[in-house]
C-alpha cells in the first residue's frame, strides 16, 4: 500500500475512515462520499486501488484489523496488570501476617505521607478510624510538634512513600525515640532508607521506576490503594 499514490481526495477519504473506524459497520459508501464531497464511485475506485473488490470488503478489513489490534493490546494490558496484582499480594503475604499480629484494639497509629501519597494516607486513616483504631495523620512537613505531643501514645507508625527516600520523612524517624514503635512502610523501593528503618515493609509493584515527580504513567498509587483495601479486609476479619 505504501507504494500506491493517492490524490488529495483519496487521502481525505482514508482519514475519514480512520477517524470513524468504530462506526464503519454502520457507514455506507454513499455516506462516506457525501462526507468527503465526492461520489460513491470515487470511494469504490479507492477500495479497488488498494486491492479490494469494493467498499464493503475494504471497510470490513479496516474494522476487523483495528479491533484485533485493540483486543490484543487490551488483553496484554489486563494480563500485565493481573500479574502485578498477583505479585504484590504474594510477595507481601508474610509482611501482612506480621502486621496483623501486631495490631490490636488498643493500637494507636501515626500515619505519615507526603505529596500524592498523602491523598492515599488520608483515605487509609479514615478507614482505620472506621474500624475503631485511633489514627493521627500528618504530612511530613512542619509536623514535629504533632509527633512530639502524641508519640507517647503511639504504637504504630505507618509511612507511605513511593521512593522511600523522602528527606522529611527520614528526618522524623531519626529525630524521635521510636524504638518501641512498630514502623510500617509502604514503598516501591524495598532497599530504600525508610524501608530499612521499618519493621514491616510492603513492596508495591510499579514497573515505572525513578519517575518520582509522577510525570509519566505509574501504577504505584492505584496499586497502593488496592493493597490497602486488601489489608483492611484482613484486619476487619481478624
Amino acid at each position: 500500500m505504501k507504494s500506491i499514490k493517492l490524490n488529495e481526495t483519496e487521502k481525505q477519504i482514508l482519514q475519514y475512515l480512520q477517524d470513524n473506524i468504530e462506526d464503519l459497520g454502520h457507514i455506507g459508501i454513499r455516506k462516506v462520499a457525501d462526507a468527503n464531497w465526492t461520489s460513491p464511485s470515487s470511494v469504490f475506485r479507492l477500495a479497488q486501488k488498494l486491492g479490494f473488490s469494493g467498499y464493503k470488503e475494504f471497510s470490513y478489513y479496516l474494522t476487523s484489523h483495528t479491533l484485533a489490534k485493540q483486543d490484543v493490546t487490551s488483553e496484554t494490558d489486563i494480563l500485565a496488570l493481573a500479574r502485578d496484582i498477583s505479585l504484590t499480594l504474594s510477595c507481601n503475604q508474610s509482611a501482612l501476617d506480621k502486621l496483623i499480629d501486631t495490631m490490636g484494639a488498643q493500637s494507636s497509629i501515626l500515619m505519615i505521607a507526603n505529596g500524592y501519597s498523602d491523598i492515599i494516607a488520608s483515605y487509609f486513616a479514615k478507614k482505620l478510624t472506621v474500624y475503631g483504631y485511633r489514627v493521627i495523620q500528618i504530612s511530613s512537613s512542619g509536623s514535629y510538634t504533632t509527633v512530639e505531643n502524641n508519640l507517647a501514645h503511639i504504637t504504630h507508625i505507618i509511612i507511605l512513600t513511593r521512593s522511600g527516600e523522602t528527606r522529611s520523612l527520614i528526618a522524623i524517624l531519626k529525630k524521635f525515640p521510636i524504638q518501641d514503635k512498630v514502623i510500617i512502610c509502604f514503598t516501591q523501593e524495598v532497599k530504600s532508607t525508610i524501608a530499612k528503618l521499618a519493621d514491616v515493609t510492603f513492596a508495591i509493584i510499579d514497573e515505572n521506576q525513578g519517575d518520582w515527580d509522577n510525570i509519566n504513567y505509574s501504577q504505584f498509587h492505584p496499586m497502593l490503594l488496592f493493597f490497602i483495601e486488601h489489608l483492611l479486609s484482613k484486619l476487619h476479619h481478624k
